[in-house]
């Protein structure tokens, strides 16, 4: 199971969106081509899905949470470690986060999402977890959620599943 991001824009834009880098150093674009997804999008929109890696899991991110390293030394506390062990598992953990590409790439993502919204006044954003193939999948929504970019900013990049979002400037 993958989460995909399809992005829908006017047509008029064209493909070309350089706010989203290129495939080896950004983001990927890649025309959808699922129909039932395409049923949910006006039809002056171009609809593209954003990946990174093939899918679109990591780009929607979340607030960061500053409270990580306490959580974990509460939870280790509660185990009965000692302090030395405590210590190496802090810090094997904030190695590994360090490693993690996936709050950078959401972080991107969001700078494209603004980046766009300079150029035209509102684009469309749908989120699915496929279990399938993303281009035959039946995909369905019976809902539509309006946000303002601040409103998006402050959500830290994260939409509602299976709901089409239109995001305004």
């Amino acid at each position: 199971m993958c989460h995909l991001v399809t992005l829908g824009i006017d047509k008029s834009l064209g493909s070309a969106l350089p706010e989203f880098g290129d495939g080896r150093e950004g983001l990927a674009l890649d025309p959808s081509r699922n129909p039932s997804v395409a049923r949910l999008f006006p039809p002056s929109d171009l609809l593209l899905e954003i990946t990174v890696g093939g899918c679109s899991c990591g780009l929607l991110g979340g607030p960061l949470r500053s409270d990580h390293g306490e959580a974990d030394r509460r939870r280790y506390e509660k185990k009965g470690w000692s302090a030395a062990k405590i210590e190496r598992a802090l810090e094997a953990s904030r190695a590994a986060r360090g490693r993690d590409h996936s709050r950078e790439n959401a972080r991107r993502f969001r700078e494209a999402i603004a980046g766009l919204l300079r150029r035209t006044p509102s684009i469309r954003l749908f989120l699915h977890t496929y279990g399938g193939a993303f281009d035959t999948e039946p995909v369905s929504s019976s809902k539509k959620v309006k946000l303002t970019l601040q409103e998006y900013n402050g959500r830290h990049g994260v939409i509602p599943e299976d709901v089409l979002v239109e995001i305004a400037g």
